[in-house]
């Protein structure tokens, strides 16, 4: 009872009261009353029921988000089809003629290599990056060495081999735990060395994070990297619970290598636009293009590296140097 007394008072006093829209109905919160403002932050992301938690509880309300990133997760198809997975966020800004809503347009976090992709792919070219932020490197840390790696913003590391072979050393393979998810034992050395790499120049492990869309791969990249002491502060997670969040390298695992074509949700516009935004200096995505070429979206993605970033072919077990020199250059077809 003390404690909660404690708790009341405490957040009597307070001007500002964070929660999740969820919290927000603790008894304790609502006995507060009446909040001037309400700020609901990452809301393209959040089923509407759970923004009117907080909404209904103050004066004036900001949704913050944005809608080209993930939507809320609902499982069930009914709800689906009745409109729950489309947020408010994404509801109240078509409402209007969009007189409601405020669109930011310069970015502060990544490379103009890598935004510039974002903002052709997903905001119209509407989005454009501050001069603070536009050409910064990995190398421009002073205490990072300075390599092709470390001066690269937007690198491919394709594990399909010269002139469009499959790598059969990098086949995607179902989870055998049933789980549905799919894992690359291939891309897993790749990831590795690269971070490896990465460390080994100079850059923090506590400055990569090392994303995948399947929960298979995200386990078997914890596995293999907790078999290197130089890696440990790495973050390894599924792009969906990475969202929100930056690091100055980001290295991607593509997974899906099959002689379908098949790509499954890494079509997903609205996952990937979250996976390589994360980055700050230096995204990496290692994936077998002869696949992930198949799907329009992606190969646009493939494209606008081979334009404005590296691209570098790549076998397990092929990597020589401390900078990760043995890198080759590919002889690929050009891609359309």
């Amino acid at each position: 009872k003390k404690e909660k007394e404690i708790i009341r008072e405490v957040l009597s006093n307070a001007d500002v009261v964070l929660s999740t829209n969820i919290g927000a109905a603790d008894p304790l919160v609502r006995r507060i009353g009446c909040f001037d403002l309400v700020i609901i932050d990452e809301a393209g992301q959040a089923i509407e029921p759970s923004c009117w938690i907080p909404i209904l509880q103050g004066k004036r309300c900001i949704l913050a988000g944005d809608q080209r990133q993930l939507a809320p997760v609902v499982l069930s198809r009914e709800a689906m089809q009745g409109g729950l997975a489309m947020s408010l966020l994404e509801r109240a800004s078509s409402l209007h003629n969009e007189l409601l809503t405020t669109k930011l347009t310069t970015q502060y976090r990544m490379h103009d290599s890598i935004a510039s992709w974002a903002s052709n792919e997903m905001y119209d070219g509407f989005l454009k990056s501050s001069p603070s932020v536009a050409s910064h490197l990995l190398a421009d840390y002073p205490f990072i060495k300075e390599t092709w790696i470390t001066r690269c913003a937007f690198l491919l590391l394709d594990t399909r081999m010269p002139y469009g072979s499959l790598n059969i050393d990098c086949e995607e393979h179902l989870d055998p735990a049933g789980t549905g998810s799919f894992y690359n034992n291939g891309e897993a050395d790749v990831v590795s060395q690269h971070v490896l790499n990465l460390v080994q120049c100079g850059v923090s492990p506590t400055a990569i994070a090392v994303q995948s869309p399947y929960i298979a791969q995200v386990q078997l990249l914890r596995d293999r990297l907790e078999d290197y002491p130089e890696a440990s502060g790495v973050e390894v997670s599924t792009i969906d619970s990475f969202q929100g969040r930056e690091a100055d390298a980001v290295v991607i695992s593509m997974v899906r290598s099959n002689t379908l074509g098949a790509v499954g949700f890494l079509g997903d516009n609205r996952r990937m636009n979250v996976a390589i935004t994360r980055a700050r200096r230096h995204v990496a995505l290692v994936c077998d293009s002869s696949t992930i070429c198949n799907n329009a979206f992606l190969a646009r993605l493939l494209r606008h590296i081979r334009q404005h970033g590296q691209v570098r072919h790549v076998e397990p077990g092929s990597f020589g140097g401390d900078s990760g020199l043995g890198y080759t250059p590919p002889a690929l077809p050009s891609i359309s």
